[in-house]
């Protein structure tokens, strides 16, 4: 944010997350912070986070993607933004939330950081699990596993970096932006 007012913008690599795997992985390789990719570090706030959101679902959008990919994407961005501003942040309006993405027609990518103490992904419970069902925590982790292709977290647990990426058109079928899941 410039000034207090609204994020700001820059288009840099961000070397601290290319190529690390980080520990909680979902899926294959590395989620790799393109060179092309848009660095916004806003306020704590919802409202600041969403400017960034509604600005990053428009360019999924606007490179082709269709309405059910968009929609996975927006909620596994939205579960990310709300994990960084409540758990992560602690709702301090003192704190940051730094967000990284990157769109083109055939990936999205996308890296949202606190400055939490971080958690470790892989102790958070099953939330499809009988024993967890009316338990609400786990269901934004689990959601972002599902729409992406690929989540990673940094070892400190305080930076979720997803991979989503268009299935490729096969028999010449036109590619809808529909997701196709790599293997774990």
């Amino acid at each position: 944010m410039q000034d207090g007012y609204g994020p700001a913008y820059s288009s840099f690599p961000d070397p601290d997350r290319s190529a690390s795997s980080g520990s909680g992985a979902s899926g294959s390789g590395a989620c790799c912070c393109p060179a092309s990719a848009t660095r916004c570090e806003v306020a704590n706030t919802f409202d600041d986070v969403h400017v960034v959101r509604d600005s990053i679902i428009e360019s999924i959008r606007g490179a082709g993607f269709d309405e059910s990919a968009c929609f996975g994407i927006q909620l596994a961005l939205d579960e990310a933004l709300a994990n960084a501003v409540i758990h992560g942040n602690g709702r301090s309006t003192k704190a940051r939330v730094v967000i990284t993405y990157d769109v083109t027609a055939r990936k999205v990518y996308l890296s949202i950081e606190d400055e939490g103490t971080g958690f470790d992904p892989s102790s958070v419970d099953d939330p499809t699990r009988e024993e967890n069902l009316e338990i609400p925590a786990g269901r934004g982790l689990f959601l972002m596993r599902a729409y992406m292709t690929q989540v990673h977290y940094n070892d400190r647990g305080n930076c979720v970096t997803m991979l989503h990426e268009r299935a490729l058109p096969s028999d010449g079928a036109s590619g809808s932006g529909g997701s196709e899941k790599s293997s774990a």
